[in-house]
């Protein structure tokens, strides 16, 4: 419950879905949201009950990392005419925002990459990011890593000003009560072994070496199918070309872009095996659904996994890019020789990355700073 309503603007990117996770929440606490955003990649859809504020597209935008300034006076139009009790910018990269004024309290969320990964490859962000830091009121994110990442780049490492709060999944939505069989069904795939990836298709998500794995695998699971949330035309060149010349067009399901709420629960529960494995990676949202709908994992190793689970009891892992180990994981999974406790990790999950003890938290950070 609310302690007090307030006046919660969100500045975000357009249809980020682990945003509208938290708007939505806000919005149903009753509170009075805003959701600005920009419109670089498509322009944010209506959200019921909630203020959408698009804002203006400039031909600026397409310059990388120049179009976080392109937006300052039309944001600060904006703010004064709206006078916000919390401004809640997403991303780090925007903390050129932070700036502005007309709001009471300003909130940073880190996203994993800005803090992990962006500083390494381009250095000019380590003295952007010391010198914003400290315009800021209060600091989220969502991992420890991503935490200890933003401290060095000059977050502050007070615990009552900076804390790590989950975007949280929606129970409601993934659960152990979701349907078996309506993908099977709808696929005709009664018997067929199905390995499923959500993820994106960049660089960062390795999908060359998920279709590699494919050549390991088929030979022990001949109808094995990957489910893949994309289609063959996006591939590279390089990779259509390694599907084609080793016919693993039979092993491989494309089904395109599949809607979070109403269709990604029946993937995760008739899948025999969940796999996310990019090579750098905050807090996975897909890792935590498919956990709630009682589906094993397959991870890279990475720092995000050890301050909630355990490899080998709660998911299994696998080295960053080898085809080959990722192949034998899968078969461990498929013949039934893992050991993960799916319950004990659906409890973890529940406990920790749960979106109404996550987001009431945020709630009660935002009334601490405002007091």
């Amino acid at each position: 419950m609310n302690q007090d309503k307030l006046k919660i603007a969100f500045l975000h990117r357009a249809n980020d879905p682990y945003t509208l996770e938290r708007i939505k929440y806000f919005s149903r606490q009753n509170h009075d949201v805003y959701s600005i955003s920009f419109s670089i990649g498509g322009y944010q859809s209506k959200i019921e009950g909630v203020n959408v504020i698009r804002l203006k597209k400039y031909f600026i935008d397409k310059i990388p990392f120049v179009k976080r300034f392109s937006h300052y006076f039309e944001l600060r139009k904006i703010l004064k005419k709206i006078k916000p009790d919390v401004l809640h910018v997403v991303s780090a990269l925007n903390l050129f925002y932070t700036k502005t004024k007309y709001c009471k309290i300003k909130i940073m969320e880190n996203q994993g990459s800005d803090v992990i990964k962006a500083p390494l490859q381009h250095k000019y962000l380590i003295p952007y990011y010391k010198h914003y830091y400290k315009r800021v009121d209060g600091i989220i994110q969502d991992s420890k890593i991503a935490f200890e990442n933003g401290i060095k780049y000059g977050a502050t490492n007070n615990p009552e000003l900076n804390k790590i709060i989950e975007i949280g999944i929606d129970f409601s939505i993934f659960n152990k009560d979701v349907p078996i069989g309506v993908i099977r069904g709808k696929y005709n795939l009664v018997n067929e072994k199905i390995i499923f990836h959500s993820r994106a298709i960049d660089e960062l998500y390795n999908i060359d070496i998920i279709i590699t794995s494919i050549l390991k695998v088929r030979k022990e699971f001949p109808n094995c199918r990957y489910i893949l949330t994309t289609s063959l035309e996006k591939l590279g060149t390089e990779l259509r070309k390694l599907i084609t010349l080793n016919n693993l067009e039979t092993n491989i399901l494309f089904v395109g872009y599949q809607d979070r709420i109403n269709s990604l629960k029946y993937f995760y529960r008739d899948a025999d095996v969940n796999i996310s494995v990019p090579s750098s990676d905050s807090s996975p949202f897909s890792v935590y659904e498919s956990m709630a709908c009682m589906t094993p994992n397959i991870v890279t190793d990475l720092p995000w996994l050890y301050s909630k689970f355990i490899p080998g009891k709660h998911l299994i892992t696998c080295p960053i890019r080898d085809a080959e180990i990722l192949a034998c994981r899968i078969s461990e999974v498929l013949n039934g020789k893992h050991t993960i406790d799916l319950d004990n990790t659906f409890s973890i999950v529940y406990d920790q990355v749960n979106l109404q003890k996550e987001n009431y938290k945020l709630e009660l950070f935002y009334n601490q700073l405002i007091r």
